[in-house]
């Protein structure tokens, strides 16, 4: 997290950060040494979950750990397809 904005980070090269802004889904470039960084996560700990509902700009996700449905905001950059119906 970086002025209250959530990034993934993508690779780092001389001092400048690779990111891709969650909210707006482009890429950026951040400043190693600017101050308040907030390190929340790794690619490494990312689960697959599946899209249960969308609403809107609402998506339900099911949690693959606690099998709990997560509303989040299903922003356009996400791509996400609702599920198939029966």
């Amino acid at each position: 997290m970086f002025n209250k904005r959530y990034y993934e980070v993508k690779g780092t090269d001389s001092g400048l950060i690779r990111v891709f802004d969650l909210i707006e889904g482009r890429s950026n470039v951040l400043h190693e040494h600017d101050s308040g960084f907030r390190l929340i996560g790794n690619v490494r700990e990312a689960e697959r979950a599946d899209v249960t509902y969308t609403d809107n700009d609402i998506a339900g996700i099911l949690d693959p750990v606690s099998y709990d449905i997560k509303e989040v905001k299903a922003h356009a950059w996400l791509r996400l397809s609702p599920p198939m119906k029966k």
